[in-house]
């Protein structure tokens, strides 16, 4: 949509799309993946979120480049190549999520705000 209907360049729009996609994502993670998880109130899910959109950040730092050199380099149409980034990447974030965000190591001990 970034792309082909307001002519965003395609590198750009990828770190874009994250961050929506960031919240989105984040929504359901807590809602659904690791409610059973959750600790704290709301001051608790904000840290949280920062961490993942931390998380989700750091990991354009591979991906766009990713992104780019299959894009410019080995002409893969942006669309196939976006779609390989975020699965190169998908596997990774979630091992980081599972372990830091709502590691139950990091609650041990915790109580809800």
């Amino acid at each position: 949509m970034l792309v082909d209907g307001m002519h965003v360049q395609y590198v750009l729009a990828a770190g874009l799309a994250t961050q929506g996609s960031t919240t989105f994502n984040f929504l359901g993670a807590e809602s659904w993946v690791f409610r059973a998880r959750r600790v704290g109130g709301l001051r608790r899910t904000v840290v949280r979120f920062v961490a993942y959109d931390a998380l989700n950040s750091a990991t354009l730092i591979v991906r766009l480049p990713l992104l780019y050199v299959l894009v410019s380099g080995l002409h893969i149409h942006y669309l196939v190549a976006n779609l390989a980034s975020l699965c190169a990447l998908t596997l990774l974030r979630y091992l980081v999520a599972d372990w830091l965000i709502w590691s139950t190591r990091a609650l041990r001990g915790r109580t809800a705000v």
